[in-house]
């Protein structure tokens, strides 16, 4: 295969060039390409996230070049046999409206992209959706229907029945750990600097190089404008965001981004006019920064830098008790693309992240907890990529290195139902290699195939297979992926704990001795269009064996948030289900919606029980009229409720007879539950609104835009429930629902110069 490969490649043209926007000069991803040869031979590719594309199995001849990008005026032009390296092509941006999930795939990019099945959530949804808080990235992924998050407090990414530790958060291909802020409610990703999101639902095909059970979720941040200085900016109820971006020189440009929020400030204010009580000391902040360089043609070097912190600082009330916590988040690294000839490509990624927490109460001079942790990682990543029509080989290398430390000591035993008593230091190291292989039989028929060897120190090789198969006909496309993977990391967070509901920061541990943790999943895919609605629809099923679980009679649902490592046992997950998403665009009306049905279970120690993260039903849907310079946006949720073990009785205790004749104890009921999360909440229905309108302006002669936003948060006040409590005072057996959030309103303006 590959001598024949060798002869194609002698004997056809390759095109490569990059898709800019013709504004900004920043790449346009994921943009259709169609090339035509003088014979009326026809490739049809896509750009790639750095907006590159190369085109390959084309005979010589003047060749006609098409491009088409959601958001952007179509682009044609006839290219010269000696202009076939290193084509520009610079798209007119349309006016601003919703653009909807693309889907992306091997199906829908075609095998020259290798790229796993998953949704890509772009800067205009994102900035479309109502604004809860402030605009959040996370909470905009989640409206992908293989998604789902445990609470409305925090948006921690679940996929198709994954664990959280499986699913890396990775920005501009370095992992960043615990990226959120206000215990996981937002996001800590400033939206001004961030181009899409991508949602990887599988571990294999472009999810292979990151060696997750679960995915992964990929930050792509822009490169910043080459035209002029720019700068952009919000000020909200809580926060403020700013950004300036621009040109160094002609190949050069940077892009700098700031946000903090002022409830200090502002509850400070409050407290000083007699408003509150006390100032709440909270603050997070976060810097970003990227310069990018071409070099020549599509070789190019970026370097991304990112630091967020947060704190709460010490409060001094009546009891004398003082809280003190800070947390914080640094990542740098450095990417590089270079051109292989005329087929080919190289990318090479280093980087290293880091996260650290110090957690403190105290009462007067007794500390009653004592935490402090931090874990980092470094990583080295290089893969090289050709095309070679009808295939497309990737072989790649990739070394990382984990490590951890965290203690916690903890004397107020009322703080044990919370974190527990900890000390726990581990590393580990990764070496893999990779190699992918796609093949286009035809027009209508696709192959592709993927293995990553591992070696952990310490525990031994493993092997991770993948497969891609897709077969088009009359405009629908139907796909079967596959695949294995393993990690040698897992969490100490306990998910069945309440208080994993309102707090999102996690700790990871190495696996210290086998078995390590392992996925597979198989999902049939069909996508395509009826009529003016664009449809997809999956079928998925995964099995994990390695997971690190509580045994059931050690995790009640009030049990702490953490667990050591040594009280956890190995056991297994599964989950299977059945998704759609659809979007519709007429005029200046937008809608996209997406549903999953599906079925998640974990077993330890012989015993099933449903997890609490799970629903068995899930509907999101996105809305978006345009009228002049306004627009108005909604976001449906209709989800049903999570497990919880059924109440059957509650039971007197009597307390024995003292000496004196009177009760030795206090009386009180024991509650007698049913089978372990057997039952099931309350569902809710949850609808978000938003408005905004953009006004054209001048500053100093300078034009621009402002933008003033309002959002109205659970507009109809639904009674979302997390958790249910045993209601003692009704005298019988009787539950009280623990409710998420009220009604929230919000507003602020953003800005764009």
């Amino acid at each position: 295969m590959l001598l024949a490969a060798l002869i194609l490649a002698v004997q056809q043209v390759a095109v490569s060039g990059v898709v800019r926007d013709s504004l900004r000069s920043e790449p346009v991803s994921f943009a259709q390409v169609t090339i035509r040869d003088a014979a009326g031979h026809v490739v049809r590719t896509v750009s790639d996230e750095l907006g590159v594309f190369i085109g390959s199995g084309l005979r010589s001849g003047p060749l006609e070049l098409s491009v088409h990008a959601v958001g952007y005026s179509p682009w044609s032009d006839t290219i010269a046999p000696e202009r076939l390296r290193g084509i520009e092509v610079r798209l007119q941006p349309l006016p601003l409206n919703l653009q909807a999930i693309d889907v992306v795939g091997a199906r829908a990019a075609g095998p020259l992209s290798l790229a796993a099945p998953g949704f890509r959530v772009d800067s205009a949804l994102i900035a479309a959706l109502p604004k809860v808080l402030e605009t959040d990235v996370f909470r905009a992924a989640t409206i992908a229907p293989s998604v789902s998050a445990n609470s409305d407090f925090n948006a921690m990414p679940f996929v198709r029945g994954g664990t959280s530790d499986g699913t890396p958060v990775l920005l501009d291909g370095i992992r960043l750990f615990n990226p959120f802020h206000l215990l996981g409610f937002l996001s800590a990703f400033n939206a001004e600097a961030v181009d899409h999101v991508t949602m990887l639902t599988s571990s294999g095909g472009a999810a292979l190089r990151h060696g997750a059970t679960s995915g992964a979720l990929e930050v792509a941040t822009r490169d910043g404008a080459r035209d002029r200085i720019h700068s952009a900016g919000a000020i909200g109820l809580a926060s403020g965001r700013a950004s300036v971006e621009g040109p160094i020189d002609r190949s050069t440009s940077f892009l700098l981004d700031a946000r903090r929020t002022y409830i200090d400030a502002f509850t400070g204010l409050l407290d000083r006019i007699g408003a509150i009580d006390r100032q709440v000391p909270y603050a997070f902040s976060d810097l970003h920064g990227k310069i990018t360089r071409t070099l020549d043609g599509i070789d190019r070097i970026s370097v991304t830098g990112y630091r967020s912190a947060e704190s709460l600082g010490d409060i001094d009330g009546s009891d004398t008790s003082v809280l003190r916590s800070d947390w914080s988040n640094a990542a740098l690294g450095v990417h590089y693309r270079a051109g292989l000839g005329a087929n080919g490509l190289l990318d090479m990624t280093l980087g290293r992240s880091g996260f650290s927490s110090r957690f403190r109460v105290q009462d007067g001079d007794l500390t009653e907890l004592d935490a402090a942790g931090e874990m980092h990682e470094s990583r080295l990543d290089a893969r090289a990529s050709w095309h070679i029509a009808p295939m497309a080989v990737l072989v790649g290398v990739e070394a990382d290195r984990f490590g951890s430390d965290y203690a916690l000591t903890v004397v107020d035993p009322d703080l044990l139902d919370i974190v527990p008593n900890l000390r726990m230091a581990g590393s580990r190291t990764r070496l893999a290699g990779y190699s992918q292989v796609g093949l286009a039989l035809g027009s209508d028929l696709e192959i592709g195939g993927g293995l990553r060897i591992d070696h952990f120190a310490r525990l031994g090789l493993t092997a991770s297979p993948s497969l891609n198969l897709a077969l088009r006909s009359g405009g629908w496309s139907i796909g079967l992926d596959a695949a294995q993977s393993y990690q040698a990391l897992f969490s100490l967070r306990n998910e069945e704990s309440v208080y994993a509901s309102f707090i999102a920061y996690d700790l990871l541990t190495p696996v210290e001795a086998p078995p390590l943790v392992r996925s597979r999943e198989i999902a049939v895919a069909a996508e395509g269009s009826l009529r003016s609605v664009g449809l997809r629809i999956a079928a998925y099923t995964r099995s994990m064996a390695g997971l690190r679980l509580l045994p059931l009679g050690r995790a009640p649902i009030d049990g702490p948030v953490l667990v050591a490592s040594d009280s956890q046992q190995v056991g297994r997950g599964a989950g299977k289900g059945l998704e759609l998403s659809a979007q519709w665009r007429r005029g200046t009306f937008d809608a996209v919606a997406s549903y999953r049905w599906s079925l998640d279970s974990r077993t330890v120690n012989g015993e099933t029980y449903t997890p609490r993260f799970h629903r068995d039903h899930e509907l999101d849907a996105a809305f978006s009229l345009h009228f002049g310079e306004s627009s108005l946006s909604a976001r449906l949720s209709a989800r049903s409720g999570q497990p919880y073990t059924p109440l059957l009785a509650l039971v007197p205790v009597v307390p024995p007879v003292g000496p004196d004749g009177g009760d030795a104890g206090a009386r009180g009921v024991v509650a007698l539950g049913g089978r372990y999360n057997a039952g099931r909440l309350p569902g809710y229905v949850r609808l978000d609104l938003g408005w905004q309108a953009e006004k054209r302006t001048s500053i100093f002669g300078v034009r621009g835009t402002v933008v003033p936003y309002a959002a109205l948060l659970n507009a109809l006040n639904s009674h979302n429930v997390l958790a249910a409590e045993v209601d003692e005072a009704a005298g019988r057996p009787a539950l009280r629902y623990l409710p998420q959030l009220p009604i929230l309103p919000f507003f602020g303006l953003e800005f764009r110069f």
